[in-house]
């Protein structure tokens, strides 16, 4: 059973998904409220779309509606993408308790969803049912006959409140975002993230949840005995400012776990990444630079985006008992009635099985240097490629996609952590100057960091 009091009312998007039922049911016998719990929304139930900044990433421009409120309609992101997996499924959870920097093993859960266009639906261990239901503007989240809505569209950094007048923050979205239980391991990797941190005012409890474009919940801690006025940013340290242990939740897949009652370890430790003791890549770009070019339009129709293959210049490396001796990425990037389109596939050498490949590639100007942008911050591309082939047996497949402008190139943050650093402007500047790719690196496969091989 998990340490988690079922009366306990958890106010986070994923946490209100598995224990609404029970909620609901202790709401209606303690005449306790008729709404629900939490997740991107607003004010009583009326005024979706505060939106306000609260903080230095806030960009709000909500516009909220009486009534029963709609939403965000300028929200740039839309959380039907990450609160929901695109598919049907079975997933599996693990749960931690984490004490001290000690990581200790909690329990296992599995949630089953289906998944329509317009509806979602989660059952649980216990056979309750929650069901979201899409809607153009709202989601509407319903169990026992009870129902709460949150706005669909939010804007990141911005500062909302759910219908129990709790505040929340979102995030993001991020290129991809790594997810650690006790700051170390387990961990998952992830492309395409929000985080959301949303407060409990009631019961002074924090969580914060990682969700992935198409998987839904893949990570989050939950903080017990927070202060009150505490701050929901990505900085607040909330393992030291609120109570003496925290919960963390993790999707299993592509992550290595420790074993009991160790606590998080280095590279190849028993509480580590679970590689075979090499060092971690880094990322140090020795190119020179140039800055995008404003309004250019120096790059001929016929040339506009670039194409080709790149051999890998980090290679070899290992994850587990995954060897890759040389890995080639094949890409395009081109222009469609106005929009981006990419896509990519890699082949490799090697041993063992390879899946979910993270790449990172320097964008240079036709002369070979490396565009940064107005803030000094490198430019990168990095994207999901296609099906992975196995060892030997040639490039994968994949289709064309068309990401927005401001989220077709990257820049790079801490720890290979990759960010959407490059504004729309800046990246139709680099199209229309003209661009192509170079020096290919791979920093994460299997859901690891990759490592130069020991020997």
């Amino acid at each position: 059973m998990s340490t988690y009091s079922p009366f306990t009312p958890l106010r986070s998007v994923h946490f209100l998904l598995r224990w609404m039922g029970i909620l609901l049911t202790i709401l209606v016998l303690s005449a306790c409220g008729g709404s629900s719990d939490d997740s991107d929304a607003d004010p009583d139930g009326g005024d979706f779309g505060s939106d306000n900044p609260g903080g230095n990433t806030g960009n709000g421009n909500g516009t909220g509606s009486q009534g029963g409120g709609t939403g965000s309609q300028g929200g740039s992101i839309d959380l039907a993408n990450y609160l929901v997996p695109a598919t049907n499924g079975t997933r599996s959870f693990d749960e931690y308790m984490v004490s001290d920097g000690t990581v200790s093993p909690d329990w296992s859960y599995t949630e089953v969803w289906q998944v329509s266009a317009n509806q979602a639906t989660l059952t649980d261990e216990d056979n309750v049912v929650t069901t979201l239901s899409i809607g153009n503007s709202e989601l509407t989240i319903s169990s026992w006959g009870l129902s709460y809505r949150i706005p669909r569209h939010v804007n990141p950094g911005g500062t909302y409140q759910d219908s129990w007048g709790d505040n929340f923050r979102v995030f993001g979205p991020f290129a991809s975002r790594t997810f650690s239980v006790g700051n170390s391991s387990p961990s998952r990797t992830d492309q395409d993230v929000i985080i959301i941190i949303s407060h409990d005012a009631d019961w002074n409890d924090i969580e914060v949840g990682y969700y992935a474009r198409g998987l839904g919940f893949v990570g989050g801690d939950w903080y017990e005995d927070c202060p009150s006025n505490i701050q929901l940013t990505l900085e607040t340290q909330y393992a030291q400012l609120c109570g003496s242990y925290y919960y963390s939740e993790i999707l299993q897949g592509n992550h290595s776990t420790p074993d009991n009652n160790q606590s998080p370890g280095g590279n190849g430790s028993t509480g580590g990444t679970g590689s075979t003791g090499g060092t971690d890549v880094t990322v140090n770009p020795t190119t020179s630079t140039t800055l995008i070019p404003a309004s250019s339009s120096a790059c001929s129709g016929n040339t506009l985006g670039s194409s080709g293959d790149l051999v890998a210049i980090n290679t070899p490396l290992q994850v587990d008992a995954t060897i890759i001796n040389s890995l080639t990425l094949r890409y395009d990037m081109d222009v469609f009635f106005g929009e981006p389109t990419r896509k990519a596939v890699v082949a490799w050498e090697g041993s063992g099985g390879l899946y979910n490949p993270i790449w990172l590639a320097e964008v240079h100007n036709p002369q070979g240097l490396q565009y940064v942008t107005a803030s000094g911050q490198r430019v990168f591309a990095s994207y999901l490629a296609g099906s992975t082939p196995a060892a030997g047996a040639g490039f994968g497949f994949d289709t064309t996609g068309s990401p927005s402008w401001s989220q077709t190139f990257v820049t790079l943050s801490g720890s290979n952590q990759t960010d959407f650093g490059v504004s729309a402007d800046e990246a139709k500047n680099i199209y229309r100057a003209c661009f192509n790719l170079a020096n290919v690196r791979l920093l994460r496969f299997n859901g690891s960091t990759a490592q130069t091989l020991s020997n």
